[in-house]
């Protein structure tokens, strides 16, 4: 449980304290396994650190839009990140040398937000946000090629984060925006797509033989806070008695831890709720 060692984002091996809003801050998504640790400064630059050490062992110029997920592993020792609002690269780590990389193109249409990425079966499948919604594309693993004859896939909603998506070798379950989809590996077709109940956001999946479990990573509360403040401000025509106001807080405290957070088993063929579970979810919750 002893801390092996701390790095900031300057570079120092020690905690530095950031005074200023101008400073450099690593980028919230990063990669780490027993090889390597990948993570992006809001300077432009993109860190390889032993994992061991701690000690930067090469620096790379990347984007100054942080990441909106982890880069991923592919075989072949090749990493894939995103590096800027349309454009992907699968880089060698150990060289930090480009294998290939791949322009979503469209410029005109692009939010600004950087694309995601999932590894799946053969390659990577790429996200990437527009004005009219999300565009799906999957790329070899060895050259960046397409893997869908039929070309890009197009899904109806605002944002998606493929690091919450998951596919069970045949299909790849993407939530966004309250809905989950079903989208074949094969030619990328969309065979399903469901709205998720409203009771939670950043809704993550998990694909298995027999069914795709779905939660959200932040469960909405039962009562919303400022619901139970409308409430319980009703109880004060004229004005609020000090003595009640510290039971009025504990009152909207309790709307808000008490909390449950669905647990969805869907059938991986038509995206039906077979079995729902409501778990407490605490003042803490998180779910990874």
């Amino acid at each position: 449980g002893r801390v092996a060692w701390v790095l900031d984002s300057l570079g120092h091996p020690r905690l530095t304290p950031i005074p200023f809003d101008g400073a450099p801050r690593f980028a919230r998504p990063y990669f780490a396994d027993e090889t390597d640790v990948i993570v992006q400064v809001t300077t432009g630059h993109r860190w390889r650190i032993d994992p061991a050490t701690g000690r930067v062992t090469q620096t790379t110029a990347s984007a100054l839009v942080p990441w909106d997920g982890p880069p991923v592993r592919l075989p072949a020792d090749r990493l894939v990140v995103a590096d800027g609002p349309g454009l992907v690269r699968a880089v060698d780590p150990m060289r930090g040398r480009t294998v290939w990389s791949h322009d979503v193109g469209g410029e005109a249409s692009l939010t600004g937000r950087p694309p995601t990425v999932l590894p799946v079966p053969g390659g990577v499948l790429v996200a990437a946000s527009r004005n009219h919604g999300v565009e799906l594309d999957a790329r070899a693993a060895l050259d960046g090629g397409p893997l869908w004859r039929s070309g890009r896939r197009f899904l109806p909603v605002g944002s998606v984060d493929l690091s919450a998506a998951d596919h069970d070798g045949a299909t790849v379950y993407v939530p966004g925006d309250g809905k989950l989809f079903a989208v074949r590996l094969a030619d990328g077709r969309v065979s399903w797509g469901v709205d998720l109940p409203p009771d939670g956001s950043g809704w993550r999946v998990t694909a298995g033989r027999r069914g795709v479990l779905a939660w959200p990573s932040e469960p909405a509360a039962a009562e919303p806070p400022l619901t139970a403040v409308g409430r319980l401000a009703g109880r004060f025509p004229v004005g609020p008695d000090p003595r009640r106001l510290p039971a009025s807080a504990a009152g909207v405290y309790d709307a808000w831890v008490s909390r449950t957070a669905p647990l969805l088993l869907l059938d991986p063929d038509t995206g039906r709720v077979r079995r729902r579970l409501d778990l407490p979810a605490g003042p803490t919750v998180a779910a990874h």
